[in-house]
């Protein structure tokens, strides 16, 4: 058995049984859940503008129209195609508030 941070590698060498690999995942679970959890996990991204978008609603408890109008002045969003509103500063805020949640919560172990 191999790992690296993107993989496990079991090498099965001559034919076997689904019993044999069975009893062989049993008698090596612990060296196997090892090396698991050293596969690398990507962490949850959060944009300077949905981190903003939070800070400014959990500090000040501005409407999130509010918040849309500062994020427009504050990243000079004036670019038609880079709209701002009420709608979109509330998901910016509920995807940031889901991914700050994940940061923080314990990797689940299956």
């Amino acid at each position: 058995m191999e790992a690296d941070k993107n993989q496990v590698v079991i090498a099965i060498s001559r034919k076997a049984s689904i019993n044999s690999l069975r009893q062989f995942l049993n008698d090596n679970s612990e060296q196997l859940e090892a090396m698991f959890s050293k596969l690398y996990h990507e962490t949850p991204s959060i944009s300077e503008r949905d981190l903003r978008i939070y800070e400014i609603r959990k500090t000040t408890k501005m409407t999130f129209d509010e918040i849309a109008d500062r994020i427009v002045n504050e990243f000079k969003l004036d670019d038609k195609d880079a709209e701002m509103n009420c709608d979109s500063a509330r998901i910016a805020y509920q995807r940031a508030r889901k991914r700050i949640a994940e940061l923080f919560s314990p990797r689940n172990r299956t």
